[in-house]
């Protein structure tokens, strides 16, 4: 395929796009003198785009700005806004009789079809500086329809990728549908990939690769797409709910690659011959919770031995304790004769307000009983796991709902009270009186209304299909009375 096939192939894309602006607002363009953000996704993230300003600074796309025909617009004064000519599908709009009156609105360019007048305005507008939302369009007119640019290398020709999505159009296939397969027969189909689902941070969950929500029959069916290396939908998610303590607002079980974390623990703890071998007995499914009784940022921890560990793996966790924390203090106590817990206090203003209202501090603890290990920033957390261990309070596993398999637990109620006493945190009384106030009138009533739902698990009943997605099961982690 040749530059000029390209060029022709965009160029016919480009007339279907454009066209549907017809019947489409103009964002970037508002005449009420509003706001509006537009979410971008660019170099595998989501940058918000506000036609008030704030445009994104990926260098793609400022390469893509940057298209400029020398002979386009003769520069007469440095200083001067260099301003480009509309594209050729553009001009091929214009009506054959010129409008009797100018156009009051980009608005009333659209709704006469006339793109090449408002195409000509963009460039007028991106060139002037006057208009940010002006910059979309004008990568729309530039790239697509007639500057493929950042397409060609520097002899003229195709890159690879551009060959290659260009191919599978034209064979008829979806080149996106690889990475992000929507359903072949849901109404709506909404997809999020790794990246934007964990934040960037997809190096810590290998095993996911993206989250759909389907739409059919009045119903929304929730699917997860795992790797298809990883084993992890075939591993027991029910023993480590059974070290988990009763009434987390959000609890989820995550597959570990112990093994490798034996390196960065072995610049900390030294090489030990003990280490390998105790990672080598935990579990590779650990879990993490949240309790309303607690911050967002004091989550529990908790990993279960799956064979039995080293005879001395209790020093190797004991001095782990001490080479984490630089504040001096730490001290070693055990709940009973079974376990040991070493914790110290961390003075933070960011820390947990003590009941008797003293001043913020975390209190981070290690413990471990048995073959079960805990830890949190709030010692509370993890003597309440001990309690557990030790026979003495309920667990979550006792659930009904977490009998069979199940990858994450909600508690509504219980996440509602979490999530106003953050915001309560974040936004305080003597500092943040209109936010507080906003959020007392807005956000209050929603958590209300969503903590009236009952609690539930999230299970991955069976094998993924053809695409990689499997359909997730939400049951009621308790028996509701009828």
């Amino acid at each position: 395929m040749n530059k000029h096939q390209f060029r022709l192939i965009l160029a016919a894309s480009a007339t279907a796009l454009l066209s549907a602006c017809a019947s489409l607002g103009v964002p970037g363009f508002g005449e009420a003198g509003g706001c509006r953000t537009v979410y971008v996704v660019i170099g595998g993230g989501v940058q918000p785009v506000s036609n008030c300003g704030g445009l994104p600074r990926d260098n793609a796309m400022k390469t893509m700005m940057a298209v400029v025909d020398p002979a386009a617009a003769p520069v007469t004064d440095p200083a001067a806004p260099v301003v480009t000519k509309a594209s050729a599908a553009a001009v091929a709009t214009a009506p054959y009789e010129k409008p009797e009156e100018p156009y009051t609105s980009p608005q009333a360019m659209i709704e006469a079809a006339d793109m090449s007048a408002f195409m000509q305005r963009v460039r007028e507008d991106y060139a002037a500086k006057r208009n940010s939302g002006a910059w979309g369009y004008m990568i729309v007119d530039a790239l697509v329809a007639d500057d493929p640019a950042l397409a060609l290398d520097s002899e003229g020709t195709l890159t690879g990728d551009a060959e290659t999505v260009l191919g599978e159009l034209l064979r008829g296939a979806h080149p996106w549908q690889a990475k992000l397969p929507a359903s072949a027969t849901a109404q709506h189909s909404f997809v999020i990939g790794q990246q934007a689902l964990t934040l960037g941070y997809a190096h810590f969950l290998p095993a996911l690769a993206g989250l759909r929500f389907d739409h059919a029959d009045d119903n929304w069916q929730a699917s997860l797409r795992l790797n298809q290396t990883s084993a992890t939908a075939a591993l027991d998610t029910a023993g480590i709910w059974r070290a988990v303590p009763l009434g987390a607002a959000l609890c989820t079980a995550l597959p570990v690659d112990w093994p490798a974390t034996a390196e960065p623990l072995a610049v900390l703890l030294g090489k030990d011959p003990v280490l390998p071998a105790t990672l080598a007995a935990l579990d590779p499914i650990a879990a993490v919770c949240w309790f309303a009784g607690s911050r967002l940022s004091a989550p529990l921890f908790i990993a279960r031995a799956a064979t039995a560990m080293p005879p001395d793996a209790g020093q190797v966790l004991a001095r782990l304790a001490e080479k984490s924390w630089s504040a001096k203090g730490a001290k070693a106590s055990g709940k009973d004769a079974e376990s040991q817990i070493h914790a110290v206090t961390v003075a933070s203003r960011h820390g947990i307000r003590p009941p008797d209202g003293g001043a913020r501090a975390f209190e981070p603890a290690l413990a471990w009983r048995g073959g079960l290990i805990f830890f949190s920033p709030d010692r509370r957390q993890v003597e309440a796991a001990l309690d557990v261990a030790g026979k003495r309070a309920a667990a979550l596993g006792d659930e009904p709902g977490l009998h069979g398999p199940g990858w994450l637990v909600f508690d509504p109620p219980q996440l509602a009270r979490l999530l106003r006493s953050e915001v309560q945190e974040v936004l305080p009384a003597d500092e943040e009186s209109y936010f507080r106030e906003v959020a007392r009138n807005r956000l209050w009533p929603r958590l209300d209304a969503w903590g009236q739902q009952h609690q539930a698990a999230v299970a991955v009943p069976g094998a993924a299909g053809k695409d990689g997605f499997v359909a997730l099961e939400i049951r009621p982690l308790q028996e509701i009375a009828r």
